[in-house]
């Protein structure tokens, strides 16, 4: 499968319309091309999967390929306060309540109360591939619509 693209340029930054009904508390956007025919961001576009990192991969190629993800509510139930979870998890799309959530690894292992904190981290020599769940926290009620962003960290910022 070719890298995606956005205008002919490597996609670094998604943009997810998210839409939240007073009884839908979960949704799953794909952010990598695991299966063909995937729709990808408002332009249609989702980033490479790249090379998954291990605990011993040195810092810097951590840093560089690390992904960023959060969400902006647009609109929400006037009154309403509504707080969001964002988890980074495999490759699925949809409405699925409880995907697997990706692990964090360190050099001593994984730390499994960071799980789903990291999109960069898997099995050594594989593509890593991932989706974003949002989420109501809490299952809270109320009508809500946002952006999400994802977004590749392509410099080491100091």
């Amino acid at each position: 499968m070719s890298t995606p693209t956005n205008f002919g340029q490597t996609a670094r930054k998604l943009y997810f319309d998210v839409a939240f009904t007073a009884t839908q508390n979960v949704q799953v956007f794909a952010c990598t091309p695991f299966r063909t025919g995937l729709v990808g961001d408002r332009f249609g576009a989702l980033m490479a999967a790249l090379q998954a990192c291990t605990g011993s991969t040195p810092q810097e190629v951590k840093q560089r390929n690390e992904v960023t993800a959060w969400f902006q509510t647009t609109q929400a139930t006037v009154g309403t306060v509504i707080p969001f979870n964002i988890l980074f998890v495999g490759p699925t799309v949809g409405t699925n309540i409880n995907p697997t959530t990706l692990p964090f690894l360190t050099q001593g292992g994984t730390v499994s109360a960071k799980n789903g904190h990291s999109a960069v981290f898997g099995t050594a020599g594989s593509l890593r591939h991932f989706s974003v769940k949002v989420s109501k926290y809490k299952t809270t009620t109320g009508v809500a619509s946002g952006i999400l962003y994802v977004q590749r960290q392509h410099s080491i910022e100091v």
